[in-house]
């Protein structure tokens, strides 16, 4: 998932490349930043769900979380403040989010993948089941 999350991000900041064409540059770098603290929450997610399934402890689990929310809410408040507090045009907010956005539908579509891909049950013999399945 974490090399899914980070092909996702060059893919993603390389198509934003094309904002600076039209000299908004800082969009791709929101892009950027937004692809990178997405492929760390990734990480600390699957970090965390190891550690609560190693020790049985939501501690841990609540401890990432709170990391990936805070590097969520850091990413956004950082880049609206050095937009609209210190009139710094080197990250756009909406950058940001955009760079966030895609993996989170891909978590959400593997997610769903998993659940529906059909259990393991027990083979039947070829001659055990006539052609209308009937056994």
């Amino acid at each position: 998932m974490v090399l899914l999350a980070s092909l996702v991000g060059v893919v993603l900041t390389l198509l934003s490349t094309i904002f600076i064409i039209f000299d908004m540059w800082d969009w791709t770098v929101g892009v950027l930043i937004g692809s990178a603290i997405e492929v760390i929450c990734i990480v600390t997610l699957y970090a965390g769900v190891d550690y609560f399934t190693k020790e049985q402890n939501y501690t841990y689990f609540a401890l990432f979380y709170l990391i990936r929310i805070i590097l969520f809410a850091g990413g956004i408040v950082l880049a609206a403040c050095l937009t609209y507090v210190a009139h710094i045009k080197a990250i756009n907010v909406f950058g940001v989010l955009i760079g966030y956005t895609p993996m989170q539908f891909v978590v959400i579509m593997v997610a769903i993948k998993e659940k529906h891909l059909p259990t393991s049950q027990p083979k039947k013999q070829l001659d055990e089941v006539d052609k209308n399945g009937n056994q």
